[in-house]
């Protein structure tokens, strides 16, 4: 069972940057919280644990040009897509199903002529 340190050693251990948080913790046989409870107590500034935590930058991502599968290049319909007029039937479908259960349908729809090949 571990007892209480007193302040004057506590503090000057505390105040030693050279000595972390988890140094602290394995000399005392206590948690990291009890060492910042006893620092709150004696009126200690707070002090990082010194753990995983910190402003790391993390290495950027960089996909070859194989693996880059937003490629604009290949941005065409593919077989199995639908066609401009089944995608008009289909939302005049939904529309009047919307009507005929009794909601309101503001919808104003501007066709624009797409650039697909086709």
């Amino acid at each position: 069972m571990t007892s209480k340190p007193s302040r004057d050693t506590f503090t000057a251990a505390y105040l030693d940057r050279s000595v972390t948080i988890n140094e602290l913790c394995l000399r005392y046989r206590v948690s990291d919280t009890t060492v910042k409870h006893w620092a709150r107590r004696f009126g200690l500034p707070p002090r990082p644990t010194g753990g995983w935590r910190g402003n790391v930058r993390a290495a950027p991502i960089v996909l070859k040009h194989e693996e880059n599968h937003c490629d604009p290049i290949h941005d065409v319909p593919q077989w199995g897509d639908p066609t401009r007029e089944e995608i008009a039937e289909l939302s005049a479908y939904c529309r009047a199903r919307r009507i005929m259960e009794g909601a309101a349908c503001h919808v104003s729809v501007e066709q624009r002529e797409m650039a697909w090949a086709g």
